[in-house]
């Protein structure tokens, strides 16, 4: 039986569930492992287990009620509690979703999205709620209902002041960088009265940079360690987590420093910096699989504008390096990513 230490969104909730945790769990596919926190599918429900000793879902459960409440498209929260020594939250999956990174990096049109995503931030401008962690990871899309949906609402808190909402707004939006054309980015930022959106863009880029590099030792040890979020073994192979299931179908080539390679696709991923990624590495042989090379030549503007962010942080690319991933500049030779990389940012 589930404990007593269990909260339930409603009657129909208990009713849908199972009469306890292990039936649901059991023969249910782990889709997320780390040292803190396991998440299991089963029959369209998603089981998240937390194993920090002081940490509840409590928290999250009551915020996703009042964004329920409050009028905004947020994944059902059905339960929540102890199980064992660890707690647990079930969410219903949300059929033909993609997260909106997913979505925004598959090519598909976003004009849509973009319509849908701006009257979300809208209504969020004129909320209680201020998001801490205001990415696209924590939004889901339905592309057929046009349906932006809030999920992983934890970093989500409810506040009084106004100014803290339009710091969610202007940081969501910056982080369509890459994902969309740079003009587009100014323009919503525009449509919430952003003063000098160009000024704005590279103040945000700098703070972006020394974060990045105050932490890259750690996350470069985190993507040669398999850490889940960023990569995995398949035999001699350490592939990028996005690319497990399909790597074997890009050719294989060897490099003078291979491991070099998928260490500047990763940095330049996390930099949300549009390239022609190294996919696998097999350190074992000096070989690695790359993307299909790039085609199609970006406008001018779109290229300086890239062009301009690697160089904020220290990287001096040619023109002739850039071609079109989907419908953004993109760099396709990362060589001088590559080369540059240890000194930069190891040395």
């Amino acid at each position: 039986m589930f404990s007593d230490f269990v909260r339930f969104a409603s009657p129909e909730a208990r009713k849908q569930l199972p009469e306890n945790l292990n039936t649901l769990l059991s023969g249910g596919i782990q889709v997320k492992h780390n040292p803190v926190r396991d998440v299991f599918k089963k029959n369209g429900f998603f089981i998240k287990i937390d194993h920090r000793k002081f940490h509840t879902f409590t928290r999250e459960f009551n915020t996703a009620q009042a964004l329920h409440k409050a009028g905004f498209p947020v994944v059902e929260h059905l339960a929540c509690g102890r199980y064992g020594r660890d707690n647990f939250l079930i969410t219903r999956e949300l059929e033909n979703s993609v997260t909106a990174e997913e979505f925004l990096n598959s090519g598909a049109d976003k004009k849509d999205f973009i319509q849908s995503f701006t009257d979300l931030l809208h209504k969020w401008q004129d909320s209680k709620f201020f998001h801490a962690d205001p990415h696209f990871g924590n939004l889901l899309y339905v592309p057929g209902k046009n349906l932006p949906v809030l999920v992983d609402v934890h970093d989500i808190r409810q506040r009084l002041f106004r100014c803290d909402r339009r710091s969610d707004i202007i940081h969501f939006i910056f982080n369509l960088r890459g994902k969309t054309s740079h003009s587009t980015l100014l323009e919503l930022w525009k449509k919430f009265k952003v003063s000098d959106p160009e000024k704005h863009f590279d103040r945000l880029l700098k703070q972006e940079i020394i974060r990045l590099k105050a932490e890259w030792k750690k996350r470069y040890s985190q993507l040669f360690s398999a850490y889940p979020k960023f990569s995995t073994r398949c035999g001699n192979w350490l592939v990028a987590s996005q690319y497990r299931e399909c790597f074997t179908g890009f050719p294989e080539e060897m490099v003078s420093d291979a491991k070099t390679y998928f260490a500047a696709s990763f940095f330049l991923t996390l930099f949300q910096i549009p390239h022609r990624r190294c996919i696998a590495v097999n350190c074992e042989n000096n070989s690695v699989r790359f993307e299909a090379e790039l085609t199609g030549t970006p406008s001018e503007t779109e290229t300086v504008n890239l062009q301009h962010q690697l160089k904020l942080c220290g990287f001096e690319l040619e023109y002739s390096s850039f071609r079109m991933r989907h419908d953004v500049a993109a760099l396709n030779n990362i060589s001088p990513i590559a080369n540059a990389l240890s000194s930069k940012f190891e040395g």
